[in-house]
């Protein structure tokens, strides 16, 4: 039988040991990817920033989408970096993407686009030199949040509305404050299901809140026995 030359226990992972078989396979995958981005003529990122808020630490997370000769395809990710730049301004911002690309051999231009969310900031990092294209998912997301939450919106500089929303705003509060003491209480487990929170930054996760609360309504009673949370309960029209 033939011998193979690879020891067995090299394949399975240690602790000791992934470590350097992580660092060496992204080094590898790292330069092939920058050899297929040399050859790119356009291409289209996706960037978008983080800030942890316990830690404070900043991160840029920057994609790569772009369309081969038989129409393909293709979507990588570049790294979700930390942030390090002077400060969080446009200048910095783009100054900080634009070494991240270059070590992919990758620069912008005015063939090159940039998907971004709407954020001023935003805006600005990326109004030369590049095609920036505005991402539609803020602008839902954006919309709903202030449906549910904002008493005013800004129309224009010069121009404030109204945002006649009170019977949902204060539905969308009662639920909240619920479903935030379920969570932190540990209740959950006196319902068929677990109930379903929401992320400012995803605000579709209102929607499944508040659904998840109608399944759940006539259970709420005995996650809320003997708190005041119940009073937010009484509040509640399910039929609304």
């Amino acid at each position: 039988m033939h011998k193979s030359s690879i020891e067995m226990k090299e394949l399975f992972p240690h602790s000791t040991t992934i470590i350097h078989d992580v660092t060496r396979l992204y080094e590898e995958y790292k330069l092939h990817l920058t050899h297929i981005c040399e050859q790119l003529n356009s291409f289209c990122l996706a960037v978008d920033q983080r800030t942890e808020s316990y830690t404070g630490t900043s991160y840029c997370g920057i994609a790569l989408r772009y369309v081969d000769d038989n129409f393909q395809l293709y979507t990588f990710i570049l790294g979700c970096f930390p942030y390090d730049a002077e400060s969080h301004s446009a200048p910095h911002l783009r100054e900080f993407i634009t070494k991240k690309l270059e070590d992919f051999k990758l620069k912008l231009d005015l063939n090159k686009y940039v998907v971004s969310d709407n954020e001023p900031k935003m805006i600005a990092t990326f109004r030369d030199y590049c095609v920036r294209v505005g991402c539609s998912d803020h602008c839902l997301n954006k919309q709903l949040q202030h449906a549910f939450e904002s008493e005013q919106l800004h129309v224009n500089k010069n121009i404030v509305e109204k945002v006649d929303c009170d019977v949902v705003q204060r539905m969308f509060n009662q639920i909240k404050k619920i479903v935030c003491h379920i969570r932190r209480s540990h209740q959950q487990q006196s319902l068929s299901k677990k109930v379903v929170s929401y992320s400012d930054t995803r605000f579709n996760g209102a929607f499944m809140m508040m659904n998840n609360c109608q399944e759940l309504f006539f259970e709420f009673p005995s996650a809320l026995v003997y708190s005041h949370f119940m009073t937010n309960y009484n509040y509640i029209n399910k039929n609304a």
